[in-house]
């Protein structure tokens, strides 16, 4: 727990509530000026977030033991579809949110919620 070590994750901290703060700003400006759907939007999102994964399994030399563990634990392949059903719905209504009411309902809709 060195000195360096509390920068990098204020650093982390920092990038991460930025970006996060702008994603939706982003996609209501993407609905707005360029007119996508929310099924769109959805598509490019999850087909880059498989190529990432994807790829962090390849070059970590992860990929082969994951198939290799859902093909020993079917129950854990059956959870990890239910939990990927359950993070499409959920994307489903944030998208239609911020289409319909803007990315400032859509923030203080996720501030009262927590």
């Amino acid at each position: 727990s060195s000195p360096a070590n509390h920068v990098q994750g204020f650093i982390w901290l920092l990038a991460f509530l930025g970006l996060d703060g702008l994603t939706s700003t982003m996609q209501e400006k993407l609905f707005r000026d360029h007119k996508t759907s929310k099924y769109n939007q959805m598509c490019y999102v999850n087909f880059i977030s498989a190529c990432v994964s994807l790829g962090t399994l390849i070059t970590t030399g992860t990929l082969v033991p994951s198939v290799e563990y859902c093909t020993n634990h079917p129950r854990f392949a059956l959870d990890a579809t239910m939990l990927s059903l359950s993070a499409v719905a959920s994307q489903f209504y944030i998208y239609s949110l911020v289409k319909e009411f803007g990315a400032l309902v859509f923030a203080a809709t996720m501030n009262v919620r927590q």
